[in-house]
């Protein structure tokens, strides 16, 4: 037998794929007291006729984030102790190849595995998070069937793959009868693999764990007919696979099952919401165009999902429902022109009227058009405020002031002046002229900008006071 590098120079395979076989090989000789295999040894006719037989139903090598994506889903909602041992013998690996996905597992921002002597490996968000984060990897999964054979290896389950698909095909047909509507087999088969992560970390994991929902929340999702669907999904589980799941996790279920239902539900139709996302494309680029307003890649994006967020509702409710009131702090006639003039484009207009073939109400015009003068606000560059404490406050008092204005959002210089008892106001005519504003106690100062009467009791009124007036004065000048 040549040596592992020789192996894997020929087959085209890192070494660590060549040792892995190697020591299943290995294993399987030794259940059989059969002598190992060892580079430079000669190969004899009794050990390739085991392996031929034993390792013809295995498939190919494990990919490193195949084993850590099935690691994620295990500890996510633990069914036993998962332990370093644990996943070397579910995995057929060496210590240290366990060690090196543990630790690519613990280079993540969230979901790192802690180990505990109780529990074993763990994450430590809350049990609402990992129940949302199992889901999400339980998709990943459902379509590699070597993953999914381990999986059902580690949950300990005495079912085969097929069992599994029928099972999930019950749920399709549960979910057509009750609610006359089509489940696709990617979405049935990924609730199927929670159902049985969660009823098994339920009996698993027995003291009292947080509560998910409400009461009330509970009794609401109790009384719609996804919530129906699960329970009869949960009792065909229990008859086949001798587990229950629990109130909490047919809850979190029939949450998933509604986010099902409202993507394929025509009132929240895909096509259409395309439809809407192309057209959010034009009205901005149109009106970005009329008002000559200049934007980067990031904002026109946070633009489009503005806009498109906007025209959801305004669609459904044109074609559902009618919504005649809505309700708007101020109006922009440019930025409206703008809209009413994108809208008109002859490029948008054919998508424009079959989107919303009456139009748009004129205050779902300001609305849009409100988004559009709310972002060139932002882009006006105002210079920073010239602030002038004049005044004979203890310098406690001042610094306080001065506190208040730098943890204000708008950007401000500010400068301080003493009041002396013998100083005229005219002397400070002129130099108060290159200030915005002055803060000051004393009544007899007069300026031509703006002056801020302080009282002698500095209380929150006074501050809340000041930062209206410093906000007015920034975006008003």
């Amino acid at each position: 037998m040549p040596n592992v590098e020789s192996i894997a120079n020929e087959l085209g395979l890192p070494k660590r794929s060549i040792y892995s076989s190697l020591q299943r090989a290995n294993n399987e000789l030794r259940l059989v007291h059969q002598n190992f295999l060892f580079p430079n040894e000669k190969v004899n006719a009794d050990q390739i006729n085991l392996l031929t037989t034993e390792l013809s139903t295995y498939d190919d090598y494990i990919l490193s984030s195949e084993r850590q994506l099935l690691m994620d889903i295990l500890i996510s909602l633990p069914s036993q102790k998962w332990t370093l041992a644990k996943f070397q013998e579910l995995f057929g690996m060496s210590r240290n190849t366990i060690l090196r996905d543990i630790s690519e597992l613990k280079n993540r921002q969230q979901f790192k595995p802690v180990f505990s002597k109780k529990i074993g490996f763990q994450f430590q968000e809350p049990l609402y998070d990992r129940l949302v984060h199992l889901y999400k990897v339980l998709n990943s999964m459902q379509y590699n069937s070597n993953l999914l054979t381990y999986f059902l290896k580690a949950q300990n389950v005495k079912f085969s793959d097929s069992k599994l698909f029928l099972v999930s095909n019950k749920l399709k047909e549960l979910y057509n009868s009750y609610l006359s509507k089509e489940i696709s087999s990617y979405d049935s088969i990924a609730l199927t693999l929670f159902s049985i992560s969660s009823a098994l970390f339920d009996s698993y994991i027995l003291q009292e764990k947080q509560q998910l929902f409400s009461a009330q929340d509970s009794a609401k999702f109790m009384l719609r007919k996804e919530y129906f669907v699960i329970e009869k999904f949960s009792q065909i589980l229990s008859i086949n696979f001798d587990f229950n799941v629990s109130i909490d996790s047919k809850l979190f279920l029939t949450l998933q099952l509604l986010s099902v239902s409202k993507e394929s539900d025509a009132h929240f139709n895909a096509d259409d919401f395309k439809d809407l996302l192309i057209l959010s494309q034009k009205i901005v680029h149109k009106v970005l165009f009329l008002s000559k307003i200049d934007a980067n890649k990031y904002e026109i994006e946070n633009l489009i999902k503005e806009i498109q967020t906007q025209l959801k509702p305004f669609w459904y409710a044109v074609n559902y429902k009618s919504i005649s009131n809505y309700d708007y702090l101020y109006q922009s006639e440019p930025f409206e022109k703008y809209v009413s003039k994108s809208l008109d484009d002859l490029d948008t207009l054919s998508l424009f009227s079959h989107l919303f073939p009456f139009g748009l109400l004129p205050e779902q015009i300001t609305i849009l058009s409100m988004i559009f003068y709310n972002f060139s606000q932002k882009k006006i560059q105002n210079s920073p405020l010239k602030i002038l404490i004049l005044s004979s406050l203890p310098i406690y008092s001042q610094n306080l002031i001065k506190t208040i204005l730098d943890n204000n959002i708008i950007p401000t210089i500010i400068f301080t002046k003493s009041i002396q008892n013998s100083t005229k106001n005219n002397l400070y005519d002129n130099t108060l002229k290159k200030y915005d504003l002055i803060i000051t106690e004393s009544n007899v100062i007069t300026a031509t900008v703006p002056i801020f009467l302080i009282d002698n009791v500095l209380n929150n009124i006074e501050f809340n006071r000041l930062n209206k007036i410093v906000y007015e004065l920034y975006y008003n000048n």
